[in-house]
């Protein structure tokens, strides 16, 4: 990996084996902001918090995300490129407990052990469609438990599917594969660089 500067020190030019970007695609905006990365675009209110983002690809229309923030710079709200509204709610501690988006139908729960993520449930029309439950030691993944709904005919009674895989993570506490009981490698994460370049 390669990476270059300008004279402020901020990044232009980053390379990974195969995957470049060129000098100069990257702009930055008043107070450090980083207005423009290649084809994308971002804009960010008077608090310094990105509010949209924008996509250019040749012969398409510009694709925009847009978000909002609430006072203590929580995420509130998101409409993505296609129009889907998601809607998040926080707690006092200012973690999530609530996802939601109520053109698909579609909302998750959030239940905390402290800092650490104990429970995710996943609602489709209002009914329970999945559970999650993870085990951390501090902040490092060690086990999670999925659970899902099945019903392949609504004559059929429902049957809840489990299955149950394992954490290996790196010194950071980032996880690095899902094994399963069996121990064969049900997850690995997509390769990056240092900076989040896609190899």
């Amino acid at each position: 990996e390669s990476y270059g500067y300008d004279s402020c020190g901020y990044l232009k030019a980053q390379s990974a084996g195969r995957h470049r970007i060129s000098e100069e695609t990257e702009r930055y905006a008043g107070g450090h902001r980083l207005k423009q990365a290649g084809n994308t675009q971002y804009d960010y209110d008077a608090a310094g918090r990105m509010v949209s983002r924008t996509k250019h690809r040749d012969g398409y229309r510009p694709e925009t995300e847009r978000f909002r923030w609430d006072s203590r710079d929580q995420l509130t709200g998101y409409c993505s490129a296609q129009g889907e509204q998601w809607e998040y709610r926080h707690d006092a501690s200012g973690r999530r407990t609530e996802k939601r988006c109520d053109r698909k139908k579609i909302r998750f729960t959030y239940l905390w052990d402290g800092d650490s993520i104990a429970e995710i449930r996943e609602y489709r029309d209002d009914k329970l469609y999945s559970v999650r439950h993870l085990v951390f030691n501090g902040f490092e993944l060690i086990s999670q438990q999925f659970s899902r709904v099945r019903q392949p005919h609504p004559s059929v009674a429902p049957l809840w599917v489990t299955r149950t895989n394992h954490a290996v993570s790196d010194l950071t506490g980032r996880p690095l594969m899902l094994f399963n009981s069996e121990g064969k490698t049900v997850w690995r994460p997509g390769q990056t660089s240092l900076w989040g370049l896609a190899l």
